[in-house]
């Protein structure tokens, strides 16, 4: 029996790996947002992408985007044509994405009801045209709501990045991967 073309792996991250720094001269801090992270990401497909703020969300859309470049592994695509869109900032572009791309939306949380349905109008015209679909937000119940009921959906837990090295000078170091009141 031969796979569905819809159904083939549009980008797939092998053991992605991002970590960010902060600080100057004695007080400086490391932070994993990813260690090793593998995911694959099919046409006609929705993957939710959740965890809480700090956990590597916006780190693994970027990078699988191409926005943002890897310390380690590798992001291989399909050869489709890849959208990044924050849906927290003021007028995203919703819909209208090229047939079969690959649609990474973040910041999928609090959406007022009006977005919230242009959202989901869009996310279904994206997947009936084979296109992979991956929604990152806090919540995977937040996301629900936003994917036709027929969808094929994968969920990817992320915990919150590790500290991978400190060095106190002055004061003390803090966390550099979080957010502070729920924003990014």
């Amino acid at each position: 029996m031969s796979e569905c073309p819809t159904f083939r792996t549009a980008i797939r991250l092998r053991s992605v790996s991002k970590e960010f720094a902060a600080g100057a001269g004695n007080c400086t801090a490391s932070v994993a947002a990813l260690d090793s992270a593998s995911v694959e990401i099919r046409g006609g497909e929705v993957l939710l992408v959740c965890g809480p703020p700090g956990a590597g969300k916006t780190t693994l859309l970027l990078c699988a985007a191409g926005l943002l470049h890897c310390d380690t592994g590798d992001v291989v695509g399909g050869g489709r044509r890849v959208v990044y869109v924050d849906i927290d900032r003021a007028a995203p572009s919703l819909g209208g994405w090229p047939a079969g791309a690959v649609v990474l939306l973040d910041s999928c949380d609090d959406l007022g009801e009006l977005k919230r349905a242009t959202v989901a109008q869009a996310v279904a015209a994206a997947l009936a045209t084979g296109a992979a679909v991956v929604l990152a937000a806090r919540d995977p119940e937040s996301c629900m709501t936003l994917i036709p009921q027929s969808a094929t959906v994968s969920v990817l837990h992320l915990r919150r990045g590790q500290i991978t090295s400190q060095r106190r000078g002055l004061g003390v170091v803090a966390r550099v991967a979080e957010a502070v009141g729920g924003g990014y």
